[in-house]
This record gives structure tokens, sequence and C-alpha cells, in this order.
């Protein structure tokens, strides 16, 4: 929720982030529904899915599973489901209740979430994932994996400060109580 053409926006994230603002997007890209449009083109030739299953939730399952077809298409998910038949490769997630951390739904809903039971063997968290892929395509990006899920939420709610999405009252604290 920070304008990606605003300056002062993307100076805030480089910052907080410790990044140059040249490595921060310009634009938003072509979003999620788009996106099935660009891979059908061959403008994209790589997607990554978390915890999603496009080619059962779009309005045109046969569009987004051919377009899925030709990317190199990552998975990431707890579940097999029509976008997982059609991996390259499957990350195997957690769920929500072997996982520690936040979600946040489409509303805007936060919701402290505790693992009430440990995951399969293979299974990590979607942060986990994300950071140990992360610190693969660039060293040092993240800390080593298990993250700390009630830091990155911290981060996540101080970046959100001022914006329509302002997370910035809530902490973990309060969302225990």
């Amino acid at each position: 929720h920070r304008d990606f053409a605003d300056a002062d926006h993307r100076k805030r994230v480089a910052e907080a982030w410790d990044v140059p603002v040249r490595r921060l997007p310009e634009d938003t890209g072509p979003g999620f529904v788009r996106i099935v449009d660009e891979l059908a083109r061959g403008d994209v030739d790589v997607c990554w899915t978390v915890a999603t299953n496009p080619v059962a939730g779009m309005p045109d399952a046969g569009h987004v599973k051919n377009a899925l077809d030709d990317a190199f298409l990552v998975v990431q998910d707890a579940f097999r489901s029509d976008t997982v038949e059609c991996a390259d490769v499957v990350l195997p997630a957690a769920t929500w209740g072997e996982s520690e951390g936040t979600v946040t739904n489409m509303e805007r809903r936060v919701s402290r979430v505790t693992a009430a039971a440990p995951g399969p063997k293979d299974a990590r968290q979607d942060l986990d994932i994300i950071a140990d892929i992360g610190n693969r395509i660039e060293p040092g990006l993240f800390a080593d994996p298990p993250l700390d899920p009630e830091s990155v939420f911290a981060e996540l709610s101080g970046l959100t400060a001022g914006t329509k999405a302002d997370l910035s009252g809530i902490s973990y604290d309060r969302l225990e109580d």
C-alpha cells in the first residue's frame, strides 16, 4: 500500500530494507489476474504461487492451465491441487495450523496464528521458504531461516504506517489480548 511511483514512498521502503532505491520496482507489475495473460503471451517465463490455486480459482481454468503449463512453475503449498499438477517444482509448505505468525485476510483483518501441531517432516513455514529462496538468489537478503515471525510483522506494521492499510497500531501483544 505504498505508491511505487512516489519517490518518498520508495525511499522509505529502501531505507527500511537497507537497499538502494534503484533496486525497487517503479510499478506494481501486472497483478494476480493479468499475470496469467503475461504468462500466456510468453512475456513471463517463471511463476511462483504461494498457497493459492489459480487453475481452480480463476474464471477460465483452461486458459490458466495452458499459461502455467508453458511457464516454469513453482508451487508452494500444503495440498495437492489443480495448480500443483502443473508445477515444475513443488515446495511443501506447512498449513496455518502448523505455523507461527500472522495472517491477513482480504478485508485486512489480522489474526495471530500459533501452531497446533508440528507439520510433516518436509514441510516448512512459508516465511522460511521465501527467505531461503531469496538468500539463494541474493545471498544475505534475509536472515537465515527460521525467521522470527514477530519481527517480520513488526517490520510490515511499521512500513504500513500512514497508508490506507495502516497496521502500525497492531502488535503481537494486542493480538494475544
